[in-house]
């Protein structure tokens, strides 16, 4: 998604806007036309920056796509196993 990328290049280039970075790729997930991979990788960048938006943003997804495991909270997966 050419969204994530460019959020994850304007990252590089200004960690003082990290906040407003990291609501951006949370504001990727209210959108409508946003696809399942897609959804994914935000996920994983969030996670790969160790973001405070991490829970948020699954939550949104969870909340579209419900059965997607991909999407479940750590600690209701770590209550699964």
């Amino acid at each position: 998604m050419h969204a994530l990328s460019a959020l994850s290049v304007r990252k590089l280039l200004s960690p003082a806007s990290t906040s407003d970075i990291e609501k951006g790729v949370l504001e990727l997930i209210k959108k409508p036309s946003i696809q399942f991979e897609e959804a994914k990788e935000g996920l994983v960048l969030l996670e790969s920056w160790k973001s405070v938006e991490v829970e948020n943003y699954r939550s949104s997804a969870a909340a579209k796509w419900p059965k997607a495991q991909a999407f479940a909270s750590r600690d209701a997966s770590l209550a699964v196993r």
